[in-house]
């Protein structure tokens, strides 16, 4: 038994639609297709013959026989196949116009059930409901979906929206409204906020029906999270998980943890709920079920003064040909590293050179919220300042080279000034050739340091 399918599209499709509707996880490895994968042979076993084709039948030919049926009747034989007696269709992801619960079910010879995307409810009445009445529109909405005779349940897709870490507490109704003001004055559209998709969930278990919580692709992230979480809490140290994990996941690379310590990252904030008050919440309640919007005053890594780098860490950091300090948050991210005991003195005294992307592209961060923690440590969200803020080697700092965005170009001469070797290069990671050719000016420009 499956826990839910979707609608099938209503087009023929040509080979690239085709295998970019076969799976939604990770694309074939170069020179393959995913007629190559384990998935492609449970195609030719189980489709292949449904279509009057041999399983040894090249993949153009299922195609060509897909096309010459039509897409109705190709999908009518393969759904009938399935001896499906009943199919629960998730209605709310529609990328394109999908056959409905009764006509799948119909394709199918089976019962149809509607199961209700509570993401796509709400969204569908963000262009019609003040922030004031949103709940009681929610609520009744929910009503109206649970009452309809083919509902059989409620759906959330949280976690692939804010993460499956949602608080344990039931919103209160004032939450809900500060929480939809912020949606919805950015404009509605997709829904990405802890409090919402928590209020969501709560007021559909109010209905009385189940609701599903949907956790991804099969899902490698969630079951690598549970994996960790049994082994850490077992006894092994984090450095031992990792290890697994990378031999597991067949990973051509070493990744060390900078530490097997317990660290922390807590943000002191403005009380929301009590003005003119501080205090201290975890990173990812400040990150998303707040998403950086309420002030913070200081970044504390809790733990990280008396954590020990992990194994491996500083022979690493001494032995390598270059290090490079990715373009992630410099005070939560490369930050918390660099804070690490001995971390930082190793940077520094390393004899690779040490060469930083910067996380900055104008005013703004690659992704992230970058700014906002910049700002609580006194630094600007520009690539000069960010740079200027790990400093150069020559005096004290972690950096030998910056590599800036070419946009950013006119700040090369202040980053010079600060004693720093800088280049200017496109910044932005929008595929894999450009990614590619970002490492290479990392590598050129560690090159020139060295000379």
């Amino acid at each position: 038994m499956d826990h839910h399918c979707h609608g099938v599209v209503r087009r023929d499709l040509d080979p690239a639609a085709f295998e970019g509707w076969l799976t939604e996880a990770e694309r074939p490895a170069p020179g393959t297709t995913l007629f190559d994968s384990a998935l492609g042979d449970a195609l030719r076993r189980l489709c292949f013959p449904v279509l009057d084709l041999d399983p040894a039948a090249p993949p153009e030919a299922y195609l060509e026989r897909r096309a010459a049926l039509g897409h109705g009747a190709a999908g009518e034989r393969l759904l009938r196949a399935a001896g499906l007696a009943a199919v629960l269709v998730d209605t709310g992801y529609t990328p394109e116009p999908l056959t409905s619960p009764a006509e799948l079910g119909g394709a199918a010879g089976a019962a149809a059930y509607e199961v209700v995307r509570l993401e796509a409810l709400a969204e569908g009445l963000s262009a019609g409901v003040p922030a004031a009445g949103f709940a009681d529109a929610v609520r009744a909405a929910l009503a109206e979906a649970a009452a309809r005779p083919g509902t059989v349940a409620f759906k959330s897709v949280a976690a692939y929206r804010v993460g499956l870490a949602l608080g344990a507490e039931r919103p209160s109704d004032a939450q809900v409204r500060a929480a939809a003001g912020r949606w919805l004055s950015a404009g509605g559209g997709r829904l990405a906020d802890e409090t919402l998709h928590r209020f969501l969930a709560f007021a559909a278990v109010d209905t009385g029906l189940p609701v599903q919580f949907h956790t991804g692709l099969g899902d490698r992230d969630v079951a690598t999270h549970l994996v960790r979480t049994q082994m850490l809490d077992a006894g092994y140290t984090l450095s031992a998980v990792t290890e697994a994990l990378c031999t597991r996941w067949k990973l051509p690379v070493r990744l060390l943890p900078m530490s097997d310590d317990r660290i922390e990252t807590h943000v002191v904030v403005e009380d929301p709920d009590q003005p003119g008050r501080r205090k201290a919440i975890h990173f990812q309640e400040y990150w998303v079920r707040w998403h950086a919007e309420i002030t913070a005053h200081q970044i504390v890594a809790v733990g990280a003064d008396k954590a020990k780098p992990a194994p491996g860490v500083l022979e690493a950091i001494a032995d390598c040909d270059v290090l490079i300090i990715p373009p992630s948050n410099p005070v939560v991210s490369v930050g918390t590293i660099l804070g690490v005991p001995g971390v930082r003195d190793a940077v520094r005294e390393t004899k690779a050179p040490v060469i930083g992307l910067s996380p900055i592209i104008g005013s703004s961060p690659v992704r992230g919220m970058a700014d906002k923690v910049l700002a609580t440590v006194g630094v600007a969200s520009t690539a000069s300042a960010v740079a200027r803020y790990y400093g150069s080697r020559a005096t004290g700092g972690v950096l030998d080279g910056w590599l800036i965005d070419t946009s950013d170009a006119m700040q090369a001469d202040s980053i010079a000034g600060a004693g720093i070797h800088v280049q200017a290069v496109p910044l932005w990671m929008t595929d894999e050739t450009k990614t590619a050719a970002m490492a290479d000016a990392a590598l050129y420009l560690a090159e020139a340091v060295r000379r």
